[in-house]
């Protein structure tokens, strides 16, 4: 077996590392053939070769890029934040903005509203 082959294939998952290379690759084509289409252009004084080659560049970034070609193996340590401790960091931003809301004074219709409906974040306690 080929070293670093991953098994889901050639339209698999990409890794992190060769999802920033397809995005800076399709930057780096299609800014390129835009100034190389607009002078072109404006050369042969048309917007058909222009869109020709900016559409050109579109369907090699697509040859590029979603294909994963590279198939490099994923970081193993990547490690995802445990579920509970997300949402301790989101309750305390709740309660320090309900804390913000209670000192400051409402004016107006903002008064009114505060009476009637106390702030709902959508998360449940």
């Amino acid at each position: 077996s080929v070293v670093g082959w991953r098994p889901d294939g050639i339209l698999g998952t990409m890794s992190y590392r060769d999802q920033q290379w397809a995005a800076s690759t399709m930057q780096y084509v299609l800014y390129t053939a835009s100034v190389v289409g607009y002078g072109v252009g404006f050369y042969l004084e048309t917007f058909f070769w222009t869109a020709m080659i900016v559409l050109g560049a579109g369907a090699l970034c697509a040859l590029l890029t979603v294909p994963n070609w590279r198939q490099r193996e994923e970081e193993t340590n990547f490690q995802w934040l445990d579920s509970a401790m997300v949402r301790k960091y989101y309750l305390s931003l709740v309660e320090q903005e309900e804390k913000r809301a209670a000192e400051q004074k409402p004016v107006g219709f903002l008064a009114k509203l505060r009476k009637e409906k106390p702030l709902d974040h959508g998360i449940k306690r």
